[in-house]
């Protein structure tokens, strides 16, 4: 899916046991060769330990793919919850031998030495290779110290390698696995990555699937990976292919440090992190907000008219010049902004007509009881078609039918023809 926005030719970083994407580091490199040199030198007991997920399997795979397969006579045992009754059947089985109708041990146990001297005398090694060891029952451990009895007076005729988790190391200390315990002649123990061996390790994966480029990743993403992983390859390998996909549905061709935060988040099951202040402040400005507008949509007219007022009471005020007046409407509970209304000139004013025109325009802002052509008839003292046209073309707001809202703010223009 992601390959080829990547320039990638296979998936670099599987979960299944891969001996072509093997990395060794210092403790893995140990491992393999304590296991390689062991059974050629004909060592016996063999064991190599580690926790989960440090590629125990990839190793005993690698060792699988490179053996050579006409010298050595390879069994293995990758469930290993039988008892030793059972595990000598399928070591029967696993060798082609023929085990005899009888449940009896020493019999099942004298058979199969006479199939590993003769085996020997070829010039072949037989190798019993237990993974998981850890779940072997105890009297099964205790048991297959009888298979390293089998022996020439120079050479083991079986060589037995045990692989397991860290709980395996415990359990050789009981009392009765003392003598199998003993009998361990090469041990390793498998150690998680230094940040610098999983960093070689990505680069390793991406450069064997064909990226030698590891800024497919930033720094930062980088850094947040091995972080996380802490050594460990199958979580090495988790969180990057998931990256990979992440990236690749966000279309990055860089995958950055938020979409590997993001990704183990998901590893780890976990919701991100949410700054319950934060959610807290966000939900109370919400709530402030909702609460405002239901406020305002039930006061509509009156919230429309008190800020109109704010806003607009300088501006509404006409200028009062000598041949005007103020008229201040009163109600019993406020005072209302005055219109401005001419007074009757006098034979005097007569000729001071342009000090007259200086009242105009006029701003009035729109309250409940007024109309439109109330108002022209308040301002002009007069009301006509001419003056009705002339103030709606200056407020183009005004609806059909001389409707105005409430709070509206009106202005009346010097008119043009005379009243």
């Amino acid at each position: 899916m992601y390959l080829n926005f990547y320039n990638l030719g296979k998936e670099p970083f599987q979960i299944t046991p891969n001996p072509e994407f093997l990395f060794l580091s210092t403790s893995h490199r140990e491992a393999l060769t304590a296991i390689i040199y062991g059974i050629e030198q004909r060592k016996g007991f063999i064991a190599i330990i580690g926790e989960v997920g440090l590629g125990k399997t990839t190793i005993i795979r690698s060792y699988l793919e490179q053996a050579d397969k006409q010298a050595l006579k390879l069994i293995c045992i990758f469930n290993p919850d039988v008892l030793f009754r059972g595990l000598l059947k399928a070591i029967y089985l696993e060798l082609e031998i023929v085990a005899p109708e009888t449940d009896d041990l020493s019999e099942l146990v004298d058979r199969l030495h006479l199939f590993l001297i003769d085996e020997y005398k070829q010039g072949h090694t037989v190798v019993l290779l237990i993974d998981e060891v850890q779940n072997l029952p105890i009297e099964t451990l205790v048991s297959l110290r009888m298979l390293s009895n089998l022996e020439k007076p120079k050479d083991r005729l079986i060589q037995i390698v045990l692989v397991g988790q860290s709980e395996f190391e415990e359990t050789l200390k009981l009392n009765e696995l003392r003598q199998l315990n003993q009998s361990i002649v090469m041990r390793v123990h498998i150690t998680p990555f230094s940040s610098i061996e999983s960093l070689a390790y990505i680069r390793y994966r991406l450069s064997k699937a064909g990226q030698q480029d590891i800024t497919i990743f930033t720094k930062s993403a980088l850094k947040h990976i091995i972080r996380h992983a802490r050594g460990i390859p199958r979580i090495l390998n988790i969180l990057c292919g998931n990256a990979l996909v992440t990236g690749f549905g966000y279309q990055e061709k860089q995958i950055t440090a938020r979409t590997v935060r993001e990704v183990i988040a998901d590893f780890e099951g976990r919701q991100k992190k949410i700054n319950l202040f934060k959610w807290l402040l966000v939900s109370l400005s919400f709530a402030v907000i909702i609460s405002a507008v239901v406020v305002i949509s039930q006061y509509e007219d009156q919230v429309l008219s008190v800020v109109g007022e704010i806003f607009t009471s300088q501006s509404r005020e006409p200028k009062i010049t000598k041949n005007e007046t103020v008229v201040v409407k009163e109600s019993p509970n406020k005072i209302e902004v005055p219109h401005a209304v001419e007074k009757e000139p006098s034979k005097s004013e007569e000729d001071t007509s342009t000090a007259a025109k200086s009242a105009f325009p006029v701003k009035i802002v729109v309250k409940k009881e007024d109309t439109l052509y109330n108002l022209i008839q308040e301002v002009y003292g007069t009301i006509n078609e001419g003056l009705i046209t002339q103030v709606k073309r200056q407020n183009k707001r005004i609806g059909k039918n001389g409707k105005i809202r409430i709070g509206e703010i009106l202005i009346f223009p010097e008119p043009e023809n005379g009243r």
